[in-house]
């Protein structure tokens, strides 16, 4: 499988294929911290799903960056972007759900997250949904 590579200027060679899994392709949210200045990834993975013994069903990608870049980012120099792969590996876009709106927020990254559409870059931010785990925990 080859999947679709993401339209950054990046220093060094990273394979993303250890992000990709047919199985999680519709569920899970690739993301990355980039740092623009050195054009380096500095952390990457995926958004991952809790079972049903934790309070939450899933950590989102968005909440994971906003952890990291909270105790790492010090000169608020990183950018965030999340994406979903296909079940072909091509890039689709992925937009903040309300709860990670309202985080981005409250730490102000909201001005630095952003996906990808047809090798466009665009902000993640400002289309806030709610998620399916929301709507089935609260009977909506």
């Amino acid at each position: 499988m080859i999947l679709q590579d993401i339209p950054l200027e990046i220093c060094s060679n990273i394979d993303f294929s250890c992000l990709y899994s047919i199985e999680a392709c519709a569920v899970a949210v690739v993301y990355i911290i980039y740092d623009k200045k050195k054009k380096n990834i500095v952390k990457m993975g995926t958004s991952r799903a809790c079972g049903d013994n934790h309070i939450k069903s899933s950590i989102h990608a968005e909440e994971i960056c906003i952890n990291y870049c909270r105790s790492n980012d010090k000169r608020n120099k990183y950018e965030i972007y999340i994406w979903r792969y296909s079940k072909s590996g091509e890039i689709k876009p992925v937009y903040c759900c309300y709860a990670c709106s309202q985080l981005l927020k409250k730490y102000n990254y909201y001005h630095k997250i952003y996906t990808f559409d047809n090798g466009n870059i665009l902000s993640a931010y400002g289309k806030p949904y709610i998620t399916v785990g929301f709507i089935i925990k609260h009977g909506l």
